[in-house]
């Protein structure tokens, strides 16, 4: 808003108010110079914070020249938490490149920015419990104010505008141009060290387990370490200019190495009018090269073993040889874990104390975050295999130990157990169809059996029956013509019984079976004399 839009309102308000003074007579509105300074002061304070000011959840503080922003931000998911920190004005995502209270969030967005009674920057929220930013160096005057710099550092400075605290001298995971890592104080028994530490995950900034800055030992090496003692040089001065041992993206730096009997540190900024450019440590341990672009902001990725002699997969910053062999790699692959493995829910480890505790077992199989801000984690010691039916499920992500299965590899398995299952079931349904098919054919097939078996008893008796009635009627004729020859039997076959002639077909079996024709089967028997 500017100054006459501001002027013009509160006239407009004033009028507003004062109906009965317009209607009565002509009046000419001057401003005092006193209310154009208060004016003015309004305008241009909003890089400042005075005693009195209050910094709430949805206010800023901005630079001069519109390049940073100091306000409250909230990590995202799940949690609540809130900070307090300093981003680029410019950036969609406001990711903080120093925060004031990594150790100490706010619950809620109720936290407010003071300049208290005895001069010292305090964040209070509905607790109120204050939290003093500027704990390094306490402020001696109660007269004094905080100005957020467009280099990004927020300087508290007293009523002679000398400095009393600065956050460049309490970096958090960013290191920005004219910013200073070293060791200071060393003609004192208070020696002060400045480095970077990385944010404990992607979203929640509590210090990490990842360090850089100079080594105590070797003054001259820039190295990475992690928090439980393992470390790697990244860089050296070679008493001419500073090297990385990767290659960065841009030759537009100059890094100043100074050594002193007070102080040693290393600075940079970038030559002439090149683009702002900083690095950042990540939660993994990597450095981000970052360049500001009018386009936008280019990153660039670098691990800290780049150039190094030490070829390991996942980063040098892990111990060699490992106990697990060539088991120790981990892949990154988006799925879950399953609800049954065992969980560490503590909120101080990240994903890269998860995958310390996963290596230092080699049992374990896979880790994942157990909350979706990157804290806890969630340890699997099954079958790797198992976890197939977990991968491509749900927005999580994974670490599966050695290589992760691809697409092709599950989808091979899964070709594979379809070849497998087909058959199996399929066999299995024929039997339980055939089965009970088989059974009923030998029920039927004995009943027909039997059956026939009656008929041909019935047809062989019906068969002799005739054959007793023609003879009969034969002696019958003889007899009545006078033969002589009545005591002489009139055929040359022997009449037999019914249970004789079963006897001799075996009871009529299909082995004595001569053939079949118009008057029924014929049978050949085997007579006893």
């Amino acid at each position: 808003m500017t100054f006459n839009s501001i002027l013009k309102l509160c006239v407009y308000s004033w009028l507003d108010l004062q109906p009965s003074v317009l209607a009565n007579m002509k009046v000419a509105f001057l401003v005092s110079p006193v209310m154009f300074c208060y004016f003015v002061n309004f305008c241009q304070a909003s890089n400042t914070l005075r005693p009195g000011d209050i910094l709430r959840n949805n206010e800023t503080l901005v630079s001069v020249g519109g390049l940073f922003e100091l306000g409250f931000f909230g990590t995202g998911g799940s949690s609540s938490d809130h900070y307090l920190g300093i981003w680029f004005k410019n950036d969609k995502q406001k990711k903080a490149v120093w925060v004031a209270n990594r150790e100490n969030p706010i619950l809620d967005d109720s936290g407010v920015l003071t300049i208290r009674y005895d001069g010292n920057m305090v964040i209070t929220d509905i607790r109120l419990i204050p939290i003093i930013v500027n704990y390094g160096m306490l402020a001696t005057s109660s007269n004094t104010s905080v100005k957020l710099l467009d280099s990004g550092n927020l300087i508290l400075v007293d009523e002679e505008d000398k400095i009393v605290w600065q956050s460049f001298c309490y970096p958090s995971d960013t290191f920005l141009p004219g910013m200073k890592l070293g060791l200071f104080g060393l003609d004192t028994d208070h020696i002060r060290k400045q480095f970077l530490v990385s944010w404990l995950s992607p979203l929640v900034p509590t210090t990490g387990p990842f360090a850089l800055g100079l080594d105590s030992n070797n003054k001259t090496f820039f190295s990475a370490w992690r928090r439980d003692g393992v470390f790697q040089h990244i860089g050296f001065w070679n008493g001419h200019s500073f090297r990385f041992f990767f290659q960065i993206a841009s030759d537009s730096y100059n890094f100043t190495f100074v050594s002193t009997s007070k102080e040693i540190y290393l600075t940079f900024n970038t030559k002439g009018n090149g683009n702002f450019s900083w690095f950042v440590l990540t939660s993994i341990g990597e450095i981000n090269e970052f360049t500001m672009l009018d386009q936008g902001i280019a990153i660039v990725n670098h691990r800290v073993c780049e150039g190094t002699s030490v070829v390991n997969s996942n980063g040098c910053l892990i111990p060699m040889p490992s106990m697990c062999g060539d088991n120790d790699k981990f892949s990154e692959i988006r799925g879950s874990i399953p609800n049954s493995m065992i969980v560490s829910g503590s909120v101080r480890m990240g994903p890269s104390d998860c995958e310390i505790m996963c290596r230092s077992n080699c049992s374990c199989t896979a880790y994942a975050s157990f909350r979706d801000d990157g804290t806890g984690c969630e340890l699997y010691y099954g079958d790797k295999n198992d976890l197939l039916n977990f991968i491509g499920k749900g927005n999580g992500i994974i670490y599966i130990r050695g290589d992760a299965p691809s697409n092709s590899d599950i989808g091979r398995k899964r070709k594979l157990l379809l070849t497998v299952m087909v058959p199996v079931v399929s066999f299995a349904t024929l039997i339980i169809v055939s089965v009970p098919c088989y059974l009923r054919y030998k029920k039927y097939s004995y009943i027909d059996m039997t059956r026939k078996q009656d008929a041909i008893r019935e047809s062989a008796s019906l068969l002799l029956f005739q054959f007793g009635t023609d003879v009969a009627a034969i002696d019958e004729d003889n007899n009545a013509n006078g033969l002589k020859q009545s005591r002489k039997k009139v055929h040359e076959l022997p009449l037999l019984s019914f249970s004789c002639i079963a006897a001799a077909t075996n009871n009529f079996s299909l082995v004595n079976k001569l053939g079949e024709g118009g008057f029924g089967p014929v049978y050949k028997v085997h007579l006893i004399s």
